[in-house]
């Protein structure tokens, strides 16, 4: 079973979450309100592929590809297409 902590989503919330800086200044720097900010760090809305961007950047965030993860789900899917 897949923890929440592996969501792309979840680990941007804890990033926002773990941030020195408020989630009102997060939002005027990214151009997003506040409103849709808090329905998103409260799991009940989502985020576009911009606005994670907008976030990466002003947070430093960067993706990290755990190789035995990946190649994991690659032999996942080969086993479902059979």
């Amino acid at each position: 079973m897949r923890s929440k902590r592996e969501r792309l989503s979840d680990q941007i919330r804890q990033a926002i979450a773990d941030s020195e800086m408020s989630r009102n200044q997060l939002c005027q720097l990214i151009r997003l309100s506040p409103s849709t900010m808090h329905r998103f760090v409260h799991g009940t809305g989502g985020l576009s592929v911009e606005m994670f961007d907008r976030i990466g950047t002003v947070l430093g965030l960067r993706i990290v590809v755990k190789k035995e993860a990946a190649a994991k789900m690659a032999k996942t899917n080969r086993t479902k297409d059979r």
